[in-house]
C-alpha cells in the first residue's frame, strides 16, 4: 500500500465534490459541479481551440506588420528604400533581423556599402535600370518569325490553291528526309 504525503491512500482521499462546496473558490472562480455531457464539453473545447487559432492568426498578422515596419525603418536608417533600387535588390537577399545596426553590418560585409548620409554611388543607376527593366517587362512580348515560304503558303491556302499548298508542304517534307 502506497501512502501520499498526507498519509492517505488513493482510496481515502476525498473526491472533488466532497472536498469543495458550491461556494468554494479556486483562483477566483466558483466551481460548478454540474455534470456535463461529452458533446457539450466537445463544443466548449472546439470553441476554445477556434478562439486560440483566431488569436494566433491575429498575433501573426500583427507581428508581420511590426516586422515589416521595423525592416523598412532599418533600410531607411541605412539610406535605402526596401521597395526600389538597391534596397529592393538587397531586401531580396537579406534575411537577418529588422535592426539598423545588423543591416549595416550585413551591407558592409556583403557589399562594402557604408551609409555616409549620401546615397550609394550606384543607387541612382540601379533605380534607373530597375525602372527600365520594369518598363520593358510590361511591354515585352514575342513576335512570330515569318519566312517568305510561310507567307506564300498562307496566300495559297487563303485563295484555295490547294495543289500549290500541298506541293509546297511535300517539297518541305522531302527536304527534311534528304541526307
Amino acid at each position: 500500500m502506497t501512502l501520499n504525503q498526507d498519509g492517505m491512500t488513493a482510496y481515502d482521499q476525498p473526491t472533488d465534490e466532497e472536498s469543495f462546496t458550491e461556494n468554494d473558490e479556486v483562483e477566483g472562480e466558483e466551481i460548478d459541479f454540474e455534470r456535463e455531457t461529452g458533446s457539450s464539453l466537445r463544443t466548449k473545447l472546439t470553441d476554445a481551440l477556434s478562439r486560440i487559432k483566431e488569436l494566433e492568426e491575429a498575433n501573426e498578422i500583427k507581428t508581420e506588420a511590426i516586422h515589416g515596419k521595423e525592416m523598412d525603418d532599418a533600410f531607411k536608417a541605412n539610406g535605402l528604400e526596401r521597395d526600389q533600387g538597391l534596397g529592393k535588390a538587397i531586401a531580396l537577399a537579406y534575411d537577418g533581423p529588422p535592426d539598423a545596426d545588423a543591416l549595416a553590418t550585413h551591407l558592409e560585409g556583403e557589399y562594402g556599402y557604408i551609409w555616409s548620409g549620401e546615397p550609394h554611388p550606384l543607387a541612382d543607376q540601379i533605380t534607373l535600370a530597375q525602372a527600365q527593366l520594369d518598363s520593358v517587362a510590361a511591354t515585352a512580348g514575342s513576335a512570330p518569325f515569318v519566312t517568305p515560304w510561310d507567307e506564300e503558303l498562307a496566300k495559297a491556302e487563303a485563295v484555295g490553291d490547294y495543289d500549290k499548298a500541298l506541293n509546297m508542304k511535300g517539297a518541305e517534307l522531302g527536304q527534311m528526309f534528304r541526307p
